[in-house]
């Protein structure tokens, strides 16, 4: 018979019903409506009478579980982030809890063959708890039964980095090409503007041509998970997994865009138009013209 265990019974978190022996909710809208407590007498009576299996929800109490389908991956978190709960899935991977302050959106893990590894499991997603019957007949079983503990969005992302995938395009922000291109022999160049003219390098870490400190909108809480590259005039954000050059990078401290928005192909005409207006203004952009 399933039953939640100690670590879990937090009031924050929320649970979900599923068959025995199965692996994801019978109930509409779990997500949102249809999730329960620990305490709740239909999440009771469907683990005790029923003897149902149950999933828990991410994201409820800040809860997120790094799904493990391999060894390396499994043994680079074990390695790199704080000893934690865990569980071994019915089929030999492992989920390992954490709460965090500050996360965006699940993440699918990918190794360079483009095959998955796991996932990093955050809102909208859920994970077969502990004591719970797999398909295969194996139980998810308690393997650490410490505390969860809490980390920060920048250390998921800097451990996690290699299988991250990269959603959106990164690179220079030729989202208005054409224009670019015909007035670039104008006085004045729209290539002029670099990342390092929007951002201070100030109190930045240098590696390379690469500078590396705390994001210069939402900040950090390690420091470190905001990049710019001086060569290639890109930048990337490691709480988001976005990132651009500097026009984007322009309408994120300016707010004409969120930061997890950026990526290439994000300003519109009228967007792309407000950076060029205030680029002038504040950076520098040292152009004659203007988007018509």
């Amino acid at each position: 018979m399933s039953s939640i265990p100690e670590k879990l019974k937090n009031t924050n978190f929320r649970f979900v019903l599923i068959q025995n022996g199965k692996k994801f909710p019978f109930e509409k809208k779990w997500q949102s409506e249809n999730n329960y407590p620990f305490y709740h007498k239909k999440l009771i009576k469907h683990l005790k009478l029923r003897n149902g299996n149950y999933g828990v929800v991410c994201g409820y109490g800040n809860l997120l579980v790094i799904d493990c389908d391999t060894k390396m991956l499994e043994k680079t978190v074990e390695n790199n982030l704080p000893d934690t709960f865990k569980v071994r899935t019915g089929s030999g991977g492992s989920h390992f809890y954490f709460t965090v302050d500050d996360f965006y959106k699940p993440i699918r893990l990918l190794d360079d063959g483009n095959k998955n590894v796991g996932d990093i499991q955050w809102e909208g997603k859920q994970v077969v708890g502990p004591t719970s019957l797999h398909p295969n007949s194996n139980k998810y079983e308690i393997e650490n039964n410490s505390n969860i503990k809490n980390i920060s969005s920048e250390d998921i992302k800097d451990v996690l980095e290699p299988w991250i995938i990269k959603d959106k395009k990164e690179g220079d922000d030729r989202v208005n090409k054409d224009f670019m291109e015909n007035n670039k022999n104008q006085n004045g160049s729209i290539y002029s503007l670099s990342v390092a003219d929007v951002v201070n390098l100030g109190g930045m870490e240098k590696i390379g041509y690469e500078y590396r400190g705390a994001h210069p909108v939402h900040g950090s809480t390690t420091g470190k998970n905001f990049t710019i590259n001086i060569s290639k005039n890109t930048w990337h954000c490691f709480r988001h997994s976005c990132g651009g050059g500097p026009f984007q990078l322009v309408a994120v401290k300016e707010g004409i865009i969120k930061c997890h928005e950026a990526g290439k192909g994000c300003l519109s005409k009228e967007k792309f138009r407000k950076v060029l207006e205030v680029a002038k203004k504040k950076y520098n952009l040292k152009v004659d013209w203007m988007y018509r």
